[in-house]
């Protein structure tokens, strides 16, 4: 029993053999038994990823032509409305990487608020701009899946190259480092009110628990320590803000958005020299409920 969709594909085949590798990283991330997302050669395949159901046996997205193919192979017993939700959610996933169009853009923006400021949204809204951007990066220190600790003492800035736009962290801690490594990049603070952030970092984090077993590795690695309380939640997220604040005061590539305040499209688009488009701002993961990987 099998499932397809088929979607338009608006990026090259390079930038889609990016984004075709790095989703695979992200399954694997995902998957604590190991690396189990297969590059093939125009697109991936895997099986036994815990965010699939059981009864899906296998994945598989791959370009045809100018189209993007998912086909799920599932149980015979698959349960008909599961499925088809399944689908639609990977398939949302899919048409937001792969067929919205590209632009050129002369600069890398980066995001560098701290997680759950609205990152994901500030995204979804680049790439409704025509960036071709990338969300969570976790390879960026070294950290395979979710359970393992981050291995790389220098960050590997190289895996972020294919990308007018990178979000969230691991990325957003090391400013200073992507200010040198690309220069002449823009960098966009996504701020939250601080109560705002604390409860839902804070289900985020037991989110992660109940679900896995234990706190994902990036963010072990983001506040030294495994069940961090709210003083040290506080203080990591002040500390960060800080900090940003400070190295970029009086510079004019810099923006501190509030997604929750006003139109976010005015001052972003004014900040990124784009026209605004008509469709409304996207606000994604609202209330604090992380999504799954895709």
């Amino acid at each position: 029993m099998r499932i397809t969709r088929t979607f338009p594909c608006s990026v090259d085949r390079r930038q889609s053999a990016a984004l075709f590798r790095d989703i695979g990283r992200l399954i694997d991330y995902a998957s604590p038994g190991g690396d189990i997302a297969a590059t093939t050669a125009d697109g991936l395949d895997t099986a036994a990823w815990k965010d699939l159901p059981p009864w899906v046996r296998r994945m598989s997205v791959a370009r045809r032509g100018a189209d993007i193919r998912l086909e799920l192979a599932l149980d015979p017993a698959a349960p008909t409305t599961g499925s088809e939700q399944v689908a639609g959610k990977l398939g949302r996933a899919l048409e937001d990487w792969f067929s919205q169009a590209v632009r050129p853009f002369p600069r890398k923006v980066f995001c560098i608020g701290w997680q759950k400021t609205g990152t994901t949204s500030l995204t979804a809204a680049l790439r409704r701009l025509g960036l071709l951007s990338w969300h969570f990066a976790p390879w960026l220190i070294g950290c395979r899946h979710f359970h393992s600790d981050p291995v790389a003492a220098v960050p590997d800035f190289d895996s972020l190259a294919d990308y007018a736009a990178v979000s969230d962290l691991p990325a957003a801690a090391f400013y200073r480092e992507l200010d040198r490594a690309f220069p002449g990049s823009l960098f966009v603070f996504t701020d939250r009110p601080l109560d705002s952030w604390l409860a839902s970092v804070q289900a985020h984090l037991q989110t992660s628990l109940a679900v896995d077993g234990q706190p994902h590795s990036v963010d072990r690695w983001a506040y030294g320590q495994d069940r961090p309380d709210a003083a040290v939640l506080r203080e990591r997220y002040l500390r960060h803000r800080g900090e940003v604040f400070d190295y970029f005061a009086g510079r004019r590539d810099f923006l501190a958005l509030d997604l929750g305040q006003g139109n976010p499209w005015h001052p972003l688009c004014r900040f990124l020299g784009l026209p605004e488009p008509s469709i409304p701002f996207p606000h994604h993961n609202r209330g604090g409920n992380p999504a799954g990987t895709l």
